[in-house]
């Protein structure tokens, strides 16, 4: 692990002294141009919203980074999902440097680079869900060994902004994952709340969702998303109160083997929020 995580780090030093190449991109998978392999040469990808941005790409060599970069405006969870592989991908999360002189493990926010075949695709996805405070990033793919690569193949990334993650639950083999977010963070008593919940894998057609207020049962046809007027709100002590969603696997997961399709499991999440 030790090994993999200081290859990185030369790979993106390195990277960032690079000069960039006219090295032709993989049968124009993406809509991002050059050699886009540093801090400085990354393919902008802007702002993303809820909903995401989606990128289909792939590595031409086996030392090659992918790298995209962009910009959070407000304090803000990250998701981020690199599928459809076929051989072992990492991905990292860097905080802009100020200067190329300042790259350093300071920077550095998160990653994923777990290996397992047969999963969930036919590589397990990687995943991040980060909170990001205002600054720019920049995400970087790369292999995570030389012996599974192969040029032929690409892969999925998606990056995704939203509010600020109060809970998470993984499933205890870890191939699923429940996020829950709510704004706004401070509701006056004219607000409409937002829950939302985040399923990653992307999955969430697979799951069907139900959602309870201090305990109520609420927004009987809503799925990832729960919208709720503070007037409409029980009156509790406090004025704190709790949502919850519970994300239950109700369709099966499509493998083209059907040795390895499943049913996805039970999620559930629950958060406390002040309402006036």
């Amino acid at each position: 692990m030790r090994q993999r995580g200081r290859l990185l780090l030369a790979l993106l030093a390195a990277a960032l002294l690079a000069v960039p190449s006219n090295a032709p991109l993989a049968r124009g998978q993406s809509p991002c141009t050059g050699e886009y392999d540093s801090f400085t040469t990354a393919c902008w990808i802007g702002t993303p919203d809820a909903q995401g941005i989606t990128l289909h790409d792939a590595l031409v060599h086996a030392a090659q980074v992918r790298a995209y970069q962009f910009q959070v405006v407000e304090p803000s969870a990250a998701h981020i999902y690199l599928g459809d592989l076929w051989y072992d991908l990492d991905v990292a999360l860097w905080r802009d440097p100020p200067s190329e002189a300042e790259l350093g493990r300071w920077l550095f926010v998160a990653e994923a680079r777990t290996y397992q075949q047969r999963q969930i695709q036919f590589v397990r996805p990687e995943i991040i869900v980060e909170r990001l405070a205002p600054e720019t990033y920049t995400l970087f793919v790369h292999a995570g060994d030389l012996r599974s690569f192969d040029p032929r193949r690409g892969f999925t990334v998606r990056v995704a902004l939203g509010p600020p993650v109060c809970a998470v639950q993984r499933d205890p083999a870890e191939r699923y994952q429940l996020a829950l977010t709510y704004q706004p963070e401070r509701p006056t008593p004219f607000s409409l709340l937002s829950f939302n919940a985040f399923i990653s894998p992307p999955y969430a057609d697979l799951f069907d969702f139900e959602w309870r207020i201090d305990g109520q049962r609420a927004g009987d046809d809503a799925r990832e998303t729960l919208q709720v007027a503070v007037p409409d709100l029980p009156v509790v002590p406090g004025g704190q109160h709790t949502t919850q969603v519970t994300a239950r696997g109700a369709r099966e997961y499509p493998d083209p083997d059907p040795a390895y399709r499943h049913i996805p499991p039970t999620l559930s999440v629950e958060c406390s929020f002040p309402a006036p």
